[in-house]
């Protein structure tokens, strides 16, 4: 699957601070069964420059991070603190508080506090997509989501449907099935680089995958929709991206269905011949929408089945392609997320094996 060349506008920003919940209501809470939250001690957020990757062990990865599990360890703090509040009032009948708002307001606070800490990761992508696959909850959602799948693929010996593409047959998913841990192994074994004439693309391309099972193409000519060269950092991205699509691909028509809601197709046309693109159905493959999700996991650091939240995706939608220089369609993508897909797309974010 080759990649084409991306837009190169964002989208426009939007206010980095949302407003708080109100509620309403004068019902009192007791001082006693109030807990202090020890106050975040911030710190300086390393600068990031798309150019450069931080190695395993270097200074700038431990400060990344320190920094992410002060502001988790925060954040989780005053979550637990509001349960307890918000279960103490329950059995007090106490139904709505003037503390209320002000509690969740900090919360909400905390939560971008840590999104940003987490947000820009500076290490290799490859290598963190190469550890979430591994992880046990991640590696269950494969095993769920393609088990599941099977139910809706043609039998193997179903004669009847033997002009069907083989993979809408039940043996496509039951090989991935049982080779999961061998494809881990060899998609992250090695990855191929050359000029994108080679394999009669264009390098605007950037990459290009044959599916599941395979490694990867990084083409070392690679180029920005501009001719510049994307930078080592960059081609990192590209080659996590292909790697994905060694590792998985998406053919029912439950899958198809559950990736393709996640966008608003309507809205992408619109912005791509604004861009004076030409309409096309890439972004209608399930495989590079889930690929550009896990662009984004990739962004924040997520090394297992971290939830990505409305939060997370606020954050991508303002910083993503400023922070990597590389949009890959990103902006077209972003533009795609809209309130009516919100939902669907968080969902699938954290449902799937992504």
């Amino acid at each position: 699957m080759s990649h084409e060349s991306f837009p190169a506008e964002v989208p426009p920003q939007t206010d980095a601070t949302p407003s708080a919940k109100k509620i309403e209501g004068v019902a009192p809470v007791l001082e006693e069964i109030k807990e202090e939250i020890a106050p975040v001690e911030r710190q300086e957020k390393p600068e990031t420059t798309v150019d450069t990757i931080a190695e395993p062990g270097s200074e700038r990865l431990s400060t990344y991070w320190k920094n992410r599990e002060t502001t988790e360890s925060a954040y989780e703090a005053a979550r637990v603190h509001n349960t307890e509040l918000t279960e103490i009032r329950t059995r007090l009948g106490i139904t709505e508080s003037v503390d209320a708002p002000k509690e969740e307001a900090e919360l909400l606070r905390l939560e971008i506090e840590m999104v940003e800490a987490q947000a820009n990761y500076p290490g290799h992508p490859t290598l963190l997509l190469h550890e979430r696959l591994q992880h046990p909850d991640i590696r269950q959602r494969f095993i769920d989501i393609k088990t599941a799948a099977r139910e809706f693929m043609h039998d193997d010996r179903d004669e009847r449907n033997w002009l069907q593409k083989s993979n809408h047959f039940k043996s496509h998913y039951t090989k991935q099935l049982e080779a999961y841990d061998e494809n881990v192994r060899k998609v992250f074994s090695s990855t191929e680089t050359d000029d994108a004439e080679t394999f009669r693309r264009s390098a605007h391309n950037l990459g290009r995958s044959v599916g599941v099972g395979s490694s990867g193409t990084v083409f070392s000519d690679a180029v920005h929709r501009d001719g510049t060269p994307l930078t080592t950092r960059q081609k990192a991205i590209i080659e996590a991206h292909e790697k994905g699509h060694g590792m998985r691909d998406f053919v029912t028509s439950r899958e198809y269905s559950d990736l393709i809601s996640t966008l608003d197709h309507e809205k992408m046309r619109a912005y791509r011949i604004a861009e004076n693109g030409r309409p096309n159905g890439y972004m209608q493959k399930p495989e590079e929408i889930a690929e550009r999700m896990s662009q984004l996991k990739n962004y924040f650091g997520f090394k297992g089945a971290e939830v990505f939240t409305k939060q997370h995706l606020e954050h991508a939608r303002r910083h993503y392609v400023a922070d990597t220089g590389l949009d890959n369609m990103m902006s077209e993508f972003f533009t795609g997320i809209t309130p009516e897909t919100e939902e669907q797309f968080l969902k699938a974010m954290n449902t799937y094996p992504i």
